[in-house]
C-alpha cells in the first residue's frame, strides 16, 4: 500500500523585533543615568552659582568693614569702574574713564543723579569724588525725588562744606545748617572722600576719614540716595568711585 505524503508544517512567522523602541529605551537609560552622574559630580567638584554669589557677597563685606562710629554692616558697594542699572546714564551722569562723571554746566544749579531703588533711614553713606574742574560736589540722602525734599552734603573746590536741608525742588527755602571752610578737606581739583553717618536726627560728617563736623535735623527720616555735581560759577564735572552703604 502506498504510503501517504507526510504534510510538513510551515515554520512559524519570526516575530517582528521593535528595534526603534529597544534604541529609545536605551537612550533614556543613558540620558538618566548620565544626568544622575552629572548631578553628583557637579555637587562634588564645583560649587553652584548661588554659592559662588554668596562667597563674593561674603569677601566683599569682609574687605570693608564699616570705619566710622556706630559701625554697621555693609550693604551696598559699588567700584563705579564699569556701568550697571543702579545708576543713570545720560548727557549729565555717564561712566567714563574707569568713573562716574556728574556734570553741570548752568550757574547755581546742582545736578543729581539718583541710585535706582536704593532707600535708607539710617546708615553710614560714603563715596570717593575727584573734581575733575568746577565748584562743588557731594551726596544727597534721605530724598524724595518728586519733591525735592532732601538732605545735601556738599565739598567745595575752596575747602569749605556745607550741609543743607531742602524743602523743595526750587531751592529758594533751602537751608544751610552748617556752612563753614575745613583744613581736613583738600582744596583744588583733587581727591577727597566725603561720608556722613546718620543715625536717627543726628548726622555725623565726615572729610578723609576724620569727623569735621556733627549736626542735628529731625524733618526726614528715610529716603532715596544720590550724587550730585554743582555749578556756582563755573562748568563742573566731578568724578566717582567707591560707593559705599553700611546699614547700622
Amino acid at each position: 500500500m502506498p504510503v501517504p505524503p507526510i504534510s510538513i508544517p510551515p515554520p512559524p512567522t519570526p516575530r517582528k523585533r521593535n528595534i526603534p523602541l529597544l534604541i529609545g529605551i536605551v537612550a533614556l537609560i543613558v540620558v538618566v543615568i548620565g544626568a544622575g552622574l552629572i548631578a553628583v559630580f557637579s555637587h562634588i567638584g564645583g560649587p553652584t552659582q548661588a554659592q559662588i554669589d554668596a562667597t563674593a557677597t561674603a569677601t566683599t563685606i569682609q574687605n570693608n568693614p564699616d570705619p566710622y562710629s556706630p559701625a554697621g554692616k555693609l550693604a551696598f558697594f559699588d567700584s563705579m569702574s564699569t556701568q550697571d542699572d543702579t545708576w543713570p546714564s545720560d548727557p549729565h551722569c555717564s561712566f567714563t574713564g574707569g568713573a562716574y562723571h556728574i556734570i553741570e554746566t548752568t550757574p547755581k544749579i546742582y545736578y543729581p543723579c539718583y541710585a535706582n531703588n536704593l532707600v535708607y533711614g539710617d546708615f553710614t553713606f560714603e563715596a570717593t569724588m575727584k573734581l575733575v574742574k568746577g565748584d562743588c560736589s557731594g551726596l544727597i540722602f534721605r530724598a524724595d525725588k518728586p519733591s525735592g525734599k532732601l538732605y545735601l552734603y556738599r565739598f567745595c573746590y575752596d575747602s569749605r562744606y556745607r550741609f543743607t536741608l531742602y524743602i523743595d525742588n526750587a531751592g529758594t527755602n533751602a537751608t544751610d545748617i552748617a556752612n563753614q571752610p575745613s583744613s581736613i578737606i583738600k582744596a583744588g581739583y583733587v581727591t577727597n572722600t566725603i561720608a556722613v553717618v546718620a543715625h536717627g536726627s543726628t548726622f555725623d560728617l565726615y572729610a578723609n576719614g576724620q569727623n569735621i563736623d556733627t549736626v542735628t535735623d529731625s524733618t526726614y527720616a528715610s529716603g532715596h540716595i544720590a550724587l550730585f555735581a554743582e555749578d556756582l560759577s563755573d562748568p563742573t564735572d566731578v568724578a566717582f568711585s567707591n560707593i559705599k552703604i553700611w546699614i547700622l
